[in-house]
This record gives C-alpha cells, sequence and structure tokens, in this order.
C-alpha cells in the first residue's frame, strides 16, 4: 500500500473568492419575469369566442 502524503502549509488557510451573487440574482429575476410574461401572454392572446 501507498502511504497517504501529507503536506503541510506554512500561512493561514486559503479563503475562496469573493462570489458576487448579484449577477446570478439579476439573471434569475429576469428569468422569471420572462417566464411570467409568457405565461400572462399565453393566457389571453385568444380573447374572442370560438366558432361553430
Amino acid at each position: 500500500m501507498t502511504p497517504p502524503i501529507i503536506r503541510h502549509h506554512s500561512g493561514p488557510p486559503a479563503t475562496p473568492p469573493n462570489n458576487d451573487n448579484r449577477i446570478a440574482l439579476v439573471l434569475a429575476l429576469l428569468v422569471h419575469a420572462l417566464l411570467l410574461a409568457v405565461l400572462i401572454f399565453n393566457l389571453n392572446w385568444r380573447t374572442e369566442n370560438p366558432g361553430p
């Protein structure tokens, strides 16, 4: 069996990059608004009574 590799880091642990979720929030809101607009359009596009 191969022994596990143990690495010792000097210094503080690395922190993850600061994720800016504003872009994700804007895109999610845009997609939801688009979905709502499509649903409203599809529900109201045929307003006349069907023929015989």
